[in-house]
């Protein structure tokens, strides 16, 4: 089976399962959609577009801040989950190139999508999304680190430094980096995996209430199963190069 199928027979038995993570705080999802959400706080008369929105769970809390909201996926079974929950979104089927003209959009989010395209759409995909940004518009990946064991969905995990030289390569400035590590990943598939990773959500959303720390997502530089990057286009009137060793990861928070 291929990894698309995998993904698709994964909404096909689990349904909209992104947006049901929502309804549960202290899901490791949730958390990252918080780490998003924050690094966007104004979105009022914007254009956004995630960019592999699947059943559409981050561009509902886009929306909600205000955005004209766009989602961008290959699963026409994922957007039916999706036109279904929320009619405001702005639903594309397709797989790598985007149907829209040059600069058409503030802001996009590429949340754990990255990994999901072969080699040769990589590239493809990242320059479609330079291509339609605004100057000054504003990037949003995700994406599981080298660390993870490779996910049967994933053609690949990756390297921080790699990823944010692939990113300058298609002309964007790298803003700000969060690392993060969820230490219920590594019990994925294995015997009580479901028990024990509930139980740390559950252990680890209580403590952030009373402590106000990040718990299962938080700064773990070396050992991150996780990064988030958020970059932007340079302006039309000047380009200022933010070197790469002067972005240094910072905790999620």
């Amino acid at each position: 089976m291929s990894r698309e199928a995998i993904q698709e027979a994964e909404y096909q038995t689990r349904g909209p399962y992104h947006r049901r993570a929502l309804a549960i705080p202290f899901r490791p999802t949730v958390m990252l959609y918080g780490i998003v959400l924050k690094m966007l706080p104004d979105l009022t008369n914007t254009r956004s577009l995630d960019y592999g929105g699947g059943d559409a769970a981050l561009s509902t809390l886009i929306a909600n801040k205000g955005a004209d909201s766009f989602v961008f996926d290959s699963s026409s079974l994922a957007l039916s989950f999706a036109q279904k929950a929320d009619t405001r979104l702005h639903l594309i089927q397709g797989r790598t190139q985007l149907p829209f003209i040059d600069q058409s959009f503030d802001v996009v989010t590429m949340i754990e999508t990255l990994e999901h395209l072969p080699d040769e759409d990589e590239n493809i995909a990242l320059a479609e999304i330079r291509r339609v940004l605004l100057p000054e518009g504003k990037l949003i990946v995700s994406v599981p680190s080298k660390k993870l064991p490779l996910h049967k969905k994933h053609y690949r995990h990756y390297d921080l430094s790699d990823l944010l030289e692939k990113l300058t390569q298609h002309d964007f400035q790298i803003d700000e980096v969060v690392s993060y590590r969820d230490i219920t990943s590594f019990w994925k598939g294995k015997p009580a995996g479901k028990i024990v990773r509930a139980s740390a959500y559950f252990i680890d959303w209580n403590v952030r209430h009373l402590t106000s720390s990040m718990g299962i997502m938080t700064c773990h530089s070396l050992e991150a199963t996780g990064f988030i990057i958020q970059a932007s286009t340079p302006s039309l009137l000047k380009y200022s190069d933010k070197s790469l060793a002067s972005v240094q990861p910072s905790c999620a928070s």
